[in-house]
């Protein structure tokens, strides 16, 4: 016959059972508790921002943040409509915040572009938890032609405001292309700059401006250069320099890249080459801007070890940018 439990042994059950009642409350509570980590992610940001017009056709990648870390190479990129798609132009990745996920593209001039970030059906835009990202609508419409220059204003602390400026390729972007294991390059004469340059007078290149952008991730933009070499007409150095990836954006634009010291050309009659080795690779790199078919060519692609190949299809945009010839030499 079992006996009867002593009083003091039923209080501590007793007390136990309170204790465990307690903290399944507590838990049941907190898991049910509204907090930043248990609601599903939702957009906080995007490029171009929902709604806006007149957005800069030149503009090569679309991108959407999120409000927490996503789970990587998930997403749902859906249709609204197949007229309002836009042209893929690379894949599709996260920055190296994990919350805002890249997507290239080939915008035109004058259209409505609208896209799902998960639907009902379709929701891979996920937090690395696996909770989906709750819907959402991005629209946008770009400049009609002819409303706006490839890379819009230049900045008010322009380091070229004194220069002559020898420009190619025109004030509007048709297409970009990136380079690995070689770059673009510009041959002109720098006595073609517009204004009265007397015959023989030197001219000193203070700096270069390009039309660009810059794409990949799980890099540092602040040690990833660009070089730029100048070349005389034999192809003799005449200068090098080196620029961070950090001047350039994931949204295309005017980008000054100004040297140290301005080059002295002593000989502005004859051929002078300006080339770019972006160092890319397939996880990171450079676009180059051109115009299609220009009146006249001066572009060319290759490197410096093995020469280059003239292109008969386009002209990049670059401009050469001299200081005044009165302060050559100084």
């Amino acid at each position: 016959m079992k006996q009867p439990l002593p009083p003091h042994w039923l209080q501590i059950l007793a007390s136990t059972a309170l204790v465990a009642l307690a903290v399944a409350s507590f838990r049941t509570a907190s898991a049910d508790e509204p907090s930043l980590e248990a609601a599903p992610p939702v957009v906080v940001k995007t490029i171009p921002t929902a709604g806006s017009t007149g957005v800069d056709p030149a503009l090569t990648e679309i991108s959407v943040t999120y409000s927490k870390p996503m789970m990587d190479g998930s997403w749902s990129w859906c249709l609204w409509g197949e007229d309002n798609e836009p042209e893929d132009a690379g894949a599709l990745h996260y920055l190296a915040d994990g919350r805002t996920c890249v997507r290239p593209v080939k915008l035109q001039p004058g259209k409505f572009y609208a896209m799902w970030l998960n639907t009902d059906n379709f929701n891979n835009f996920k937090d690395r938890s696996g909770q989906p990202a709750v819907p959402y609508l991005l629209s946008f419409e770009t400049a009609k032609p002819g409303a706006g220059s490839a890379g819009g204003t230049v900045p008010a602390n322009d380091p070229f405001a004194n220069c002559q400026i020898l420009a190619f390729g025109g004030d509007r972007s048709d297409d970009m292309q990136s380079y690995t294991g070689a770059g673009p390059a510009i041959r002109f004469k720098p006595a073609d700059l517009a204004g009265d340059v007397p015959a023989g007078q030197p001219l000193a290149l203070k700096g270069l401006r390009l039309f660009a952008s810059r794409y990949g991730s799980n890099y540092s933009p602040e040690e990833t250069q660009v070089k730029v070499r100048v070349l005389d007409s034999q192809g003799a150095p005449l200068a090098d320099a080196a620029f961070p990836y950090a001047k350039f954006d994931y949204h295309a634009g005017w980008v000054d890249l100004v040297f140290d010291k301005p080059v002295l050309v002593k000989q502005p009659g004859k051929l002078l080459t300006l080339a770019f080795d972006p160092q890319a690779t397939r996880d990171k790199g450079l676009y180059f801007h051109y115009q299609k078919n220009p009146p006249a060519y001066h572009s060319l692609v290759g490197a410096v070890s093995d020469g280059f190949k003239p292109l008969s299809d386009r002209e990049w945009l670059i401009r050469a940018c001299f200081e005044p010839p009165s302060r050559a030499g100084k």
